[in-house]
């Protein structure tokens, strides 16, 4: 079984249990909708800080906030050394550029959700674009997780 670690910042709960923040909506989607060879649980970015040996057991650690790369590469290369780091990127071209090439150095592979970032500045490797939100006829396995 492959094995992903989805870390996130802080998430909003009201007081009736429901999550009113849009990451941690889209972590619990894909959570349920996994196929039955993959295992993914989700953790607070701040948590992870704290307990970094938990990224020894998994296989990817997708990091949801790009102004963690740094932070969350340096742990997975000393808890996780074989696990790949992805990382989520959710600006534009024109907006907190300053994040977009430590983003670039730090993950193994990036997933923009805005295709204006994607394209504004030239496809870069390692690199694709994925709307916000989660389409169940869309995410599912067509070839094997470890590629």
């Amino acid at each position: 079984m492959y094995k992903i670690l989805i870390a996130h910042d802080v998430e909003y709960r009201r007081r009736d249990g429901m999550v009113r923040w849009a990451y941690a909506q889209r972590s619990n989607a894909l959570k349920r909708n996994a196929p039955d060879d993959l295992a993914i649980d989700r953790c607070a970015i701040t948590w992870l800080q704290d307990q970094p040996e938990v990224m020894a057991n998994y296989d990817l650690i997708f990091c949801i906030d790009y102004m963690w790369a740094l932070t969350i590469r340096h742990l997975v290369d000393l808890h996780a050394p074989k696990a790949k780091l992805v990382l989520s990127y959710n600006r534009d071209h024109r907006t907190n550029n300053e994040f977009w090439e430590p983003a670039l150095l730090a993950a193994h592979y990036v997933i923009c959700n805005n295709p204006d970032r994607y394209y504004g500045e030239g496809v870069r490797p390692n690199t694709c674009v994925i709307s916000n939100g989660v389409d169940t006829s869309l995410w599912r396995k067509v070839r094997p997780w470890k590629d």
